[in-house]
């Protein structure tokens, strides 16, 4: 028996309505709540309340079991659309469309299908341990201290273990400790011997230095003394060169001045017997020249 239920001049749009009509059409009455309810839509809200007023009518005007319904038919009808005006630039007008729906629902029982029934969780009790007869009593004690007599044994096993492990460590570390000495004594021996060998080469390279300083300092010395004795062998030339041009200009004097006297002679001698007008220019022009020689 079919079980209908309507919203007329619902205010929302067709559109926005069958996007969640969809989702539950043809679903049980307990997944289309579930659905509705997680939902953010806003039709969501209205299709839970015409839903929940289906469930009733069907519970009480038909007398049917919720749990045997299912979403039958769902669909949407476009109700009357209300027109409005809003003021814009200009003076001009623009029209706003409020739309309206018609949601309907129709509920039908299922046929040939066991109504399911809710999962219950039921805390069950706990059970207690069953207590050992008075016969048994004694085996348990005896396997209770045999048991602790294992235990004990193991931890003392452990224990003994634990320190053997512990004082070989202990060994160890020893051992490495004194390694890690005779490394360090090992390197600053080998730290001792480059400084010393370092020493003795900066040594031998300053006595090196100073060799080749002395060395330097003596040649310079030769090369001076040298240089001297060249310059007063120079000196020396220099002056016998000269001591014998003035010699030797002595000398030229010397013969300049017996010629003239002896032209002078001659040329007296001459006067005395023939003077000639053209002789006198002649002798002197010679004795200019002898004068300027």
């Amino acid at each position: 028996m079919e079980t209908r239920a309507k919203i007329k001049y619902a205010n929302i749009s067709p559109r926005k309505a069958r996007q969640v009509i969809d989702l539950i059409r043809g679903k049980d009455i307990a997944d289309a709540q579930a659905i509705l309810e997680l939902s953010n839509k806003a039709a969501a809200r209205m299709l839970n309340k015409l839903l929940v007023t289906a469930v009733a009518n069907a519970a009480n005007n038909n007398k049917l079991n919720a749990d045997d319904l299912y979403i039958e038919k769902a669909y949407v009808d476009e109700g009357p659309t209300l027109k409005r005006w809003r003021a814009r630039a200009l003076g001009r007008a623009t029209p706003i469309k409020k739309r309206t729906s018609h949601i309907t629902l129709v509920l039908e029982e299922r046929e040939g299908v066991e109504p399911r029934k809710r999962r219950r969780f039921i805390r069950r009790p706990k059970r207690k341990k069953a207590e050992p007869p008075e016969e048994a009593a004694g085996e348990v004690e005896e396997e209770a201290e045999g048991t602790l007599e294992e235990g004990l044994e193991v931890v003392e096993e452990e224990t003994a273990e634990e320190v053997a492990t512990e004082k070989e460590e202990g060994e160890e570390e020893e051992t490495a400790e004194e390694e890690e000495a005779a490394v360090e004594e090992e390197a600053e021996v080998v730290e001792e011997e480059a400084v010393d060998e370092k020493k003795v080469d900066e040594a031998v390279e300053g006595d090196e230095e100073k060799a080749g300083v002395e060395k330097v300092e003596t040649e310079t010395e030769e090369i001076v003394s040298e240089e001297a004795v060249d310059a007063g062998e120079e000196e020396k030339d220099a002056g016998s060169e000269k001591v014998e041009g003035e010699s030797g200009a002595g000398d030229e004097k010397e013969t300049g001045e017996e010629e003239a006297g002896t032209e002078q002679e001659e040329g007296s001698s001459e006067e005395s017997e023939e003077p000639h007008p053209g002789a006198t220019g002649d002798d002197e022009d010679k004795k200019d020249k002898e004068d300027r020689k």
